[in-house]
This record gives structure tokens, C-alpha cells and sequence, in this order.
């Protein structure tokens, strides 16, 4: 996925979470700029966490390549299903889509920059990488549940706590390739 659809796709959700109507537990104060700088850095992980399965998936090379491909094809549709989620979750909480990755850097630290990889590496590097996305998530969820009721974030606390199944499930899968190969 290149930069310039990343961006067609922010500018799409955008334009469709204008449609979602905030609710009163979106009122922003000092915690909620917490919360807010987590999911921006988690929104980021999202983008190259959906990257990094994405590219796998098409540059995968060698034995049982195609269990693997199918693999990281899924995981990529979840990863994009999370950064949606988390973009139209920052909207509602009033950040501005202009901004939502401006001077972000991402947890998971990696990039993938070869023409191909074999599955082993794949594996690896996608294992590290949830390995970032569960911490994120648990450090979120932490904060989160640190609050006092009349400021807790429910509704992210409740995206956050699905999400990390989620991303548990993935590091579950990357820790047996990673074993496999």
C-alpha cells in the first residue's frame, strides 16, 4: 500500500465518521489527552502493522508460502479493520483527521523494505510486531482503568479490550510460524 492510499483512506474515513454523531463521554480534558496520544501511536502501529502483512503476503516466497500468504491475508483485513475503528473513535472524540498521524512515530519500530522474504522472516518480523501491538493495547487498557468513573473512556476502554484479543490471537499465530519454520 502506497503513502498517497494510506492517505486516500484517511481522507475516506473522515468523510464517513462525519456521519457519527459524538456522545457526552467524548467531552476531551486532560486524561482524554492521553488517551488520545495512545490511540494516535496505536493508529500508527495499525498502518504498519496492515503493511507489513500486506507486503508479506505478496512477496512471500518458498516452502508452504500459500498457508502463509492466506495467513497474512487475514491478519491484514483485521489490522485495517482495527485502524478504522480507532480513526473513527479519535474523530468522535473531536481530533482532527489532518492531524491524527502528524508527528506520530509508530510502537512497532519496523519497516519492510525487501522485494521478497521468505516465510520464516515473515514470521519473525510479524511476531515482533504484535508483540508491540499487545503492550500498546494492555498499556491503553491500564490507563484507562487508572481513571476515576466519572472520566473513564468506556467506549475506547470496550474497542481497546477487543482489539487485543485480537492482536493475542495474531502473536498466537506468529509464535507457531515462527516455531513451524
Amino acid at each position: 500500500m502506497k503513502y498517497t492510499d494510506v492517505y486516500k483512506l484517511l481522507n475516506k474515513k473522515a468523510e464517513e465518521s462525519e456521519e457519527i454523531e459524538a456522545t457526552d463521554d467524548t467531552e476531551t480534558d486532560d486524561s482524554d489527552s492521553t488517551v488520545i496520544d495512545m490511540l494516535r501511536k496505536i493508529l500508527a502501529d495499525e498502518i504498519v502493522s496492515y503493511y507489513a502483512y500486506f507486503a508479506g503476503a505478496k512477496n512471500i516466497r518458498g516452502e508452504n508460502f500459500m498457508d502463509v500468504k492466506q495467513e497474512f491475508e487475514q491478519h491484514a483485513e483485521d489490522e485495517r479493520g482495527h485502524f478504522e475503528a480507532i480513526f473513527g473513535r479519535l474523530y468522535q472524540l473531536g481530533y482532527n483527521c489532518q492531524d491524527m498521524l502528524k508527528d506520530v512515530k509508530s510502537n512497532c519500530g519496523y519497516y519492510w523494505d525487501v522485494d521478497t522474504i521468505e516465510p520464516k522472516k515473515a514470521a519473525e518480523i510479524a511476531h515482533e510486531a504484535e508483540k508491540k501491538a499487545v503492550e500498546a493495547y494492555q498499556k491503553l487498557l491500564v490507563y484507562i482503568s487508572e481513571q476515576s468513573p466519572d472520566k473513564k473512556d468506556f467506549v475506547t476502554q470496550k474497542l481497546a479490550k477487543g482489539h487485543l484479543e485480537t492482536e493475542q490471537d495474531h502473536l498466537q499465530d506468529m509464535e507457531r510460524l515462527v516455531e513451524e519454520f
